[in-house]
């Protein structure tokens, strides 16, 4: 699961390019994936017979995973690729570890950082840093700081809202948590859009449906369940380091797909960050067995 976590969120960053190519709006494709998921988590708790939460206190906890894990973030990620590609999207992305672990040192006692893990975040971010060092090169057409700025921006919620599931939402079905996190973000995101960007230009092309399809029914319905249950049963910052393989897919993807030509850095960098998840790992294997 760990694994084709990664490789279906690494892969989010290249459909994103993709539905962008139709020059909908980043808040259009926002709003419209979140809509696809939330469809296909109902659906699914119709099948399983799942019972939401009614209390009002318990709608209340979700608001912040709905802001943090979705509403900002994917706004800010569909944004920040009309100005960077898809692979540096992909690699930005991967500091969500980083920004996790230091989070949850302060907040959790089980969670605090030691010697290796250290290690190990910081060859994972030395890898990034290689990786990312063509974005500060402003000869690049696509490479602007604000593009860069708000994927960091976009990490920092991610990484919030991973340890702040670990604290209020610890014991909450994942398919509720899954399911609660996106009926929120879609109640803030669909308004917003259609007071915002009146008339909303909607997707025609049927390749943008089928990246919307992806983003929406797999990288949402699917992974949110999975993502929250593994933060419920390994913790954020474990859990945060399939992180570090969404630069790998994402340039290799690129590659493939989008013609990046691939340089050093890709090969150095993708070394340094699969070292680095590897001492992570092992790390997170050793404080279990503790």
């Amino acid at each position: 699961m760990f694994g084709l976590l990664s490789i279906v969120w690494g892969s989010s960053f290249l459909w994103i390019g993709i539905a962008l190519d139709e020059k909908i709006t980043p808040m259009t494709l926002a709003t419209m994936r979140v809509g696809l998921g939330l469809l296909g988590l109902l659906i699914a708790v119709r099948v399983k017979k799942v019972e939401l939460p009614r209390e009002p206190r318990v709608w209340a906890l979700f608001i912040a995973t709905g802001v943090l894990n979705t509403a900002i973030p994917f706004n800010l990620i569909s944004w920040a690729e009309t100005r960077i590609d898809t692979g540096m999207a992909s690699v930005l992305n991967g500091m969500v570890p980083l920004f996790t672990n230091v989070f949850a040192h302060f907040l959790f006692h089980d969670e605090r950082m030691s010697l290796r893990r250290a290690c190990g975040l910081l060859c994972g971010f030395g890898g990034l840093l290689v990786l990312s060092s063509k974005a500060f090169d402003q000869s690049g057409r696509h490479t602007t700081l604000p593009g860069i700025l708000a994927m960091v921006g976009a990490v920092g919620c991610y990484a919030a809202a991973n340890c702040y599931a670990k604290h209020y939402l610890r014991g909450q079905r994942p398919i509720i948590t899954a399911t609660m996190t996106l009926i929120i973000a879609f109640a803030l995101m669909l308004p917003t859009l259609l007071i915002t960007q009146s008339p909303v230009k909607w997707p025609v092309l049927t390749m943008t449906w089928v990246a919307l399809s992806w983003l929406g029914f797999l990288g949402l319905s699917w992974a949110y369940v999975t993502y929250f249950d593994l933060i419920e049963q390994w913790g954020p910052s474990r859990v945060s380091t399939s992180a570090y393989l969404y630069p790998f897919v994402g340039m290799i993807l690129g590659i493939v797909f989008r013609h990046e030509s691939p340089t050093w850095r890709l090969y150095v960098g993708a070394v340094m960050i699969v070292g680095g998840l590897a001492i992570v790992a092992r790390n997170a294997t050793v404080e279990k067995r503790a």
